[in-house]
């Protein structure tokens, strides 16, 4: 068996490539690039274990990336994930209750502001919150 191969099976115990199903497995593949990618000495065999989860990882992130959603499906979404309600996500996020009820009831876009806001309580991206809504909603806060 050749040098190369022994090594990339060696490297196969540690960091096994794996299909990704959800969200918990996708970070646990980021964090396994990163290692890899943060030694120092790179070998043929470290490349193409790297390549293959950079794969997988492309291959989940394709078949995982959301479709165009609206502000208030998107906000909807994330209260159900967070199990919180518009009152309470108004108080704790710095946002009037009015403003939160319009955005969920499809009737207000999420100005940059509100964006940031939620964005923030969230943990995600404030592009999260982008959509031509944003832009045409024609209410201000």
């Amino acid at each position: 068996m050749r040098r190369e191969n022994r090594e990339y099976i060696k490297l196969l115990e540690p960091y096994p490539p794996r299909a990704i199903h959800n969200d918990k497995e996708h970070r646990a593949a980021l964090a396994v690039i990163d290692g890899l990618m943060r030694q120092d000495d790179k070998s043929d065999a470290m490349a193409a274990l790297i390549e293959t989860h950079a794969v997988l990882i492309e291959e989940y992130e394709s078949d995982t990336e959301p479709p165009d959603v609206t502000p208030d499906r998107l906000l909807r979404h994330l209260m159900e994930a967070h199990d919180i309600s518009q009152s309470n996500l108004a108080e704790v996020a710095g946002v009037s209750l009015l403003i939160i009820s319009e955005i969920v009831q499809g009737v207000r876009g999420v100005s940059a502001d509100v964006a940031k806001k939620l964005a923030a309580y969230f943990g995600v991206e404030v592009s999260l919150f982008d959509s031509p809504m944003q832009s045409t909603a024609g209410v201000e806060e």
